[in-house]
């Protein structure tokens, strides 16, 4: 299954045969989910304070509740990805009985979003939901934490984050910047992204005006591309404006209900550029260190279900989404294999180069590849 190569006969759907790839018939059949299949459950409403507080008269009951406001990056409207800060809000209200409120506030509400983290550390915002890669501009490491480019799995990534070193690297670094980072939600891979005009070769991408941020642009520059890092909202318009002629965005799920297959009909595979992401809520770290014991484990109980809950969720609808984009024409591909090898290339020469200029860049650099060398053996072998 590792080794089968994607491709789409669009006869039925879309008249063509892409390259000498052929995307399994199985993607145009069923475009719809069966009506047995599970959708990800919205998060529901939380209770009112009254109805919830079961834990009056136990231990808990003497606990001062806490209040705090977090700062949200993603619009609420956003699919999936907008929903995962309301779900750790709802969840925590209701396993601290009501005791611990984490009030989610859309992006730009309590604070710019490019100065989330100054907020957050100078105290005027208690907490906020983001992936470290919108740190970049503090320091370029805080973006390995979050994904990289033919990065591990998010497997692999998980295992690093937990038990191999990660998380408390991690908040070495987040500390010296005021915050403390709790891993709070992981996402499947992302796709490789839509583009107006089939990619044959490397000289394809020169020129190329692709919606794309992070260490992705910096590899897609390399190769003569011209990165633009535009707000979820921006780029339906740009699209029509005919600013850009590609856009690099999220999942199958996400990116269809955008309807970017309006826009462009060649969908890339795979998402290079982030093979799994993972979302952290970055706390004030006067106010971490001041929660009590309990408080703490139920932050980060929380957190440790919304990983689970948003990966296994993520993980679940794509195929559905990927039928449905074929029966309405999309030609899904995976990327030429000159095309493959020149990203691969650029992005060792990004790697080498923030190595050379920022230490904590390569010291993580260097902890994640180290362990993710002897996962590969473990995997290798655990693997039929």
């Amino acid at each position: 299954m590792r080794k089968t190569v994607i491709g789409i006969i669009a006869g039925v759907v879309a008249g063509v045969v892409i390259g000498t790839t052929l995307v399994g018939p199985r993607l145009v059949l069923n475009p719809t989910p069966a009506p047995n299949a599970k959708q990800p459950p919205a998060a529901p409403a939380k209770e009112p304070v009254t109805a919830a507080l079961p834990l009056a008269g136990t231990q808990l009951a003497g606990l001062a509740a806490t209040r705090w406001r977090l700062a949200a990056a993603y619009n609420r409207s956003l699919p999936q990805v907008g929903e995962l800060a309301d779900r750790v809000e709802t969840v925590l209200w209701r396993i601290s009985g009501g005791g611990f409120e984490l009030k989610a506030y859309p992006p730009g509400k309590l604070a710019p979003t490019d100065r989330i983290l100054d907020a957050v550390a100078a105290g005027t915002v208690d907490a906020a939901f983001i992936t470290p890669e919108a740190l970049a501009a503090r320091n370029t490491a805080l973006q390995l934490f979050a994904g990289a480019p033919f990065g591990p799995s998010a497997r692999a990534r998980l295992a690093w984050t937990y038990f191999g070193g990660g998380r408390e690297l991690a908040n070495r670094m987040f500390n010296k910047l005021g915050v403390q980072a709790l891993p709070c939600g992981a996402l499947a891979p992302e796709a490789g992204g839509w583009f107006r005009a089939q990619v044959r070769t490397v000289e394809d991408l020169g020129g190329l005006r692709i919606r794309m941020g992070g260490l992705g642009a910096r590899v897609m520059e390399k190769l003569g591309a011209i990165p633009k890092n535009l707000k979820a909202e921006d780029i339906f318009v740009a699209l029509e404006n005919g600013e850009l002629d590609a856009v690099s965005f999220s999942m199958p799920a996400v990116d269809a209900q955008l309807k970017l297959n309006d826009m462009a009909r060649f969908y890339y595979f795979p998402g290079w550029q982030r093979p799994a992401t993972l979302f952290h809520l970055v706390i004030n770290l006067d106010r971490w260190r001041a929660l009590s014991a309990v408080r703490k484990a139920q932050l980060e109980t929380v957190c440790g279900d919304a990983v689970r809950d948003a990966l296994a969720s993520s993980e679940a609808v794509q195929f559905a989404a990927l039928k449905d984009l074929t029966a309405k024409g999309v030609v899904i591909s995976r990327w030429p294999t000159e095309v493959m090898a020149a990203l691969k290339a650029a992005w060792r020469e990004v790697v080498s180069e923030e190595n050379a200029q920022n230490p904590d860049f390569r010291e993580v650099w260097e902890a994640l590849t180290a362990f993710e060398r002897d996962f590969d053996i473990w995997r290798e072998l655990a693997t039929y």
